[in-house]
């Protein structure tokens, strides 16, 4: 709701530029979940096992498939609204209905021989084909897209911090711990990789020392 009303309001005032600039800001911020997901995925069976017990550790692999599914989501929300906010809210249909039959037919197709781990895996597909729809309907309708360069970053962030969250073995509370490092560490990529520009640094410090 946030987002679609500052839209609108930009639209209404006349600043089309400065809203298309918000709404690639925010599918950038999207793909800065990635790393995150990697993380989580790399470190599914101790994070169910920490919060849900080990009885719950076999779901571990379907929430590793669906925390990717999670991020596309929020892709296609945000997508969606910038779509809506272009007085287009029929294609929010167009682009939806598909999908849902995408899904019914993959979940008949593979749930009977793959079970839980098929459906999962066809909802957080089905999802990440949803996400790359909206945001070439989104550069069709307003010339915008999610920075390749943040993609890539993004990418490497989420190889390492899958890597460092499979090779970490841990338990208990120390899961909290691994998770808090490895979160460090993708921000520390995205500084070395010069992710930031100097302005966002700047925002960010004046921030911190508000807070402090």
């Amino acid at each position: 709701p946030l987002l679609f009303s500052t839209f609108r309001r930009m639209q209404s005032a006349g600043e089309e530029d400065q809203a298309k600039e918000i709404g690639r800001v925010t599918m950038r911020m999207v793909l800065g979940l990635l790393p995150i997901a990697a993380m989580v995925s790399g470190a599914a069976s101790e994070i169910v096992t920490l919060f849900f017990g080990q009885a719950f550790e076999p779901a571990a692999p379907l929430f590793a498939l669906l925390i990717w599914g999670a991020v596309a989501f929020v892709m296609i929300s945000v997508a969606m609204t910038i779509v809506t906010t272009a007085a287009h809210p029929r294609l929010t249909l167009i682009l939806s209905a598909p999908l849902i039959f995408i899904a019914m037919i993959g979940y008949w197709a593979i749930i009977p021989t793959h079970g839980a781990f098929g459906a999962a895996f066809v909802t957080a597909g089905s999802s990440w084909l949803g996400a790359v729809s909206c945001i070439l309907v989104v550069y069709r309708l307003w010339s915008i897209f999610p920075p390749m360069g943040t993609l890539a970053r993004s990418l490497l962030a989420g190889v390492m911090a899958y890597a460092l969250a499979v090779l970490w073995p841990v338990a208990g509370f120390w899961v909290l711990v691994k998770l808090s490092v490895i979160s460090v560490i993708i921000l520390l990529t995205y500084l070395v990789l010069r992710e930031f520009s100097a302005s966002e640094i700047a925002q960010a410090r004046s921030f911190v020392s508000r807070r402090t």
